[in-house]
C-alpha cells in the first residue's frame, strides 16, 4: 500500500483572487487594528507591478547597472507581520532574484553592522529608523557607502529628513513609496530616475493603478487638487475579517477609501498630507501633524516628536507636541529648569520662525520616548489620550498661538 504523498493544491480559474493567503492586521495608529483579508493574486500582482516599475529603467540595462538586480542584497529589517515587510522585503526582493538578509529583532546598531558586514545595497524602512540614521550618534562609525536605494514607507518622510538621511547616505538613491494593508502594500514607488525623490512626495504611481481625489464638498478633484485619496487597482484586499460595517465603509465598488488626504501632479507623483482623522483642524484651517513633526526634527536638540492635537475652546484644536530630547541635552535640562525652559522655547520658536501661525505650537511636553507600534509607526492615539488626562488633572495648560506669555504650565 502506497503512503500518502502532499499533493499541491490548485486553484480554480479565479479563486486566487477569493482564497486568503494573508490575515493582517492594520497599523491601528488611530483607531483598534482591523484584521484585513488578503487574497493570493493580490501578493503576486503587486510584486509583478513593482517589477514592471523598476523594469521601465532597468530593462535595457546590464546586471550590474540595474537597481534591482542579482547582486543586490536587501536587508530584511521589518517584521514579517507588517504588510511592508512581507510584501516587499521578502516576495518583492525575492522576486527581483536579490538576497535577503534578515533581522529577527530591530536594533539600530546591529542593523548599521549588518549593512557594513553584508553590503547591504537596498534598505526598506520606516520614519523613525530614518529619524535614527540622521540622529544617532553610532551612525558615523559604520562604513554605509554600500547602500544604493532608501525607501522609506508607512508613513510620510518630511523634505527635511529626506535632505538629511541624503547626506548620510551619499550613494544611495533616497525615495518614498506609499501604500497600506488594504491595498496590499504599494501603490506608488519612489522615483528611480532620480538621486533624490521630489521633496514631500510618496513617488509615482504604479503600473496597474487609479486613483481618484474626492474633495471636501463631495466633488471629484483634478491635478494638484487636495483631497480623500481614493484607489484600486489589482492587488486591492478583499475586506475585513467578521467586520461587515468597516468593510462597507472602506471598500466601495472596488475602489479603497484610504482615509488619506493628499494630491497627484502631472507627473503622476502622489504627495500624502496626512491621515484625514489626524490633521489637526484650527479654526477651520487644517494643520498636517506630520509637516510639523519633520520639521521639528530639523531642530538640533530634537531626537524624536509627536505631533498631536489638543481641544481647545477657541481653536477647536491646536497642535502640541510631545519631544524626544538628544540624550546630552535632556542631561542638561535635568539638572536645570532654566535651561529646560530656554529649550522649550527654542522649540517654539523653531515652529514660529518658520511656519504661519495658525501652524505654531500651544505646548511642548519633553518625554523619555514616543509610543509606537512594533513596525514604527508614531501611536498618536495614545499620545493624545495621555494628553487629554493630562490637561483634565490640570497638569498642562495651553494658550492661544501668538498669546506673549507662558504657554504650558506643567
Amino acid at each position: 500500500m502506497q503512503p500518502k504523498r502532499y499533493v499541491e493544491p490548485r486553484f480554480k480559474p479565479g479563486e486566487g483572487k477569493t482564497k486568503i493567503a494573508l490575515l493582517f492586521f492594520s497599523s491601528g495608529t488611530t483607531g483598534r487594528p482591523k484584521a484585513v483579508m488578503i487574497p493570493h493574486y493580490s501578493v503576486i500582482a503587486n510584486c509583478v507591478q513593482m517589477k514592471q516599475y523598476a523594469n521601465t529603467r532597468d530593462a535595457a540595462l546590464p546586471n550590474n547597472q540595474k537597481i534591482y538586480g542579482a547582486r543586490d542584497v536587501g536587508l530584511g529589517v521589518l517584521p514579517w507581520y507588517h504588510i511592508y515587510g512581507i510584501v516587499v522585503s521578502l516576495h518583492f526582493f525575492l522576486f527581483c532574484g536579490m538576497s535577503l538578509v534578515v533581522v529577527s529583532k530591530f536594533n539600530f546598531e546591529n542593523m548599521l553592522k549588518s549593512i557594513q558586514r553584508y553590503k547591504i545595497t537596498h534598505l526598506t524602512l520606516v520614519p523613525p529608523m530614518v529619524v535614527l540614521l540622521c540622529k544617532h550618534p553610532a551612525v558615523k562609525d559604520y562604513d554605509l557607502s554600500s547602500v544604493k536605494l532608501m525607501t522609506s514607507g508607512a508613513a510620510p518622510l518630511s523634505a527635511e529628513l529626506t535632505h538629511q538621511v541624503a547626506k548620510v547616505l551619499k550613494n544611495s538613491r533616497i525615495g518614498q513609496g506609499y501604500g497600506m494593508t488594504e491595498t496590499c502594500t504599494t501603490f506608488s514607488f519612489p522615483q528611480l530616475d532620480m538621486r533624490i525623490g521630489t521633496p514631500g512626495s510618496a513617488g509615482r504611481l504604479i503600473p496597474g493603478t487609479a486613483c481618484r481625489i474626492q474633495k471636501a464638498d463631495g466633488s471629484w478633484g483634478g491635478i494638484n487638487e487636495t483631497g480623500h485619496l481614493i484607489v484600486t487597482g489589482p492587488s486591492m484586499a478583499i475586506g475585513y475579517l467578521d467586520n461587515p460595517e468597516a468593510t462597507a465603509e472602506t471598500f466601495k465598488d472596488g475602489w479603497v477609501y484610504t482615509g488619506d488626504e493628499g494630491y497627484v501632479n502631472e507627473k503622476k507623483e502622489l504627495f500624502i498630507i496626512d491621515r484625514i482623522k489626524e490633521l489637526i483642524k484650527v479654526r477651520g484651517f487644517q494643520v498636517a501633524p506630520a509637516e510639523l513633526e519633520g520639521h521639528l526634527l530639523d531642530h538640533p536638540d530634537v531626537a524624536d516628536v509627536c505631533v498631536v492635537a489638543a481641544q481647545d475652546e477657541y481653536s477647536g484644536e491646536l497642535p502640541f507636541a510631545f519631544v524626544v530630547l538628544h540624550e546630552k541635552v535632556r542631561k542638561r535640562v535635568a539638572k536645570s529648569p532654566k535651561d529646560e525652559e530656554r529649550v522649550r522655547q527654542a522649540v517654539f520658536k523653531h515652529v514660529s520662525d518658520h511656519k504661519t501661525q495658525y501652524k505654531w505650537l500651544a505646548g511642548v511636553q519633553f518625554v523619555d520616548a514616543v509610543p509606537k507600534n512594533p513596525s514604527g509607526k508614531l501611536l498618536r492615539r495614545v499620545v493624545r489620550d495621555q494628553l487629554k488626562e493630562a490637561m483634565k488633572e490640570g497638569k498642562i495648560k495651553l494658550v492661544q498661538p501668538g498669546a506673549k506669555k507662558e504657554r504650558v504650565k506643567l
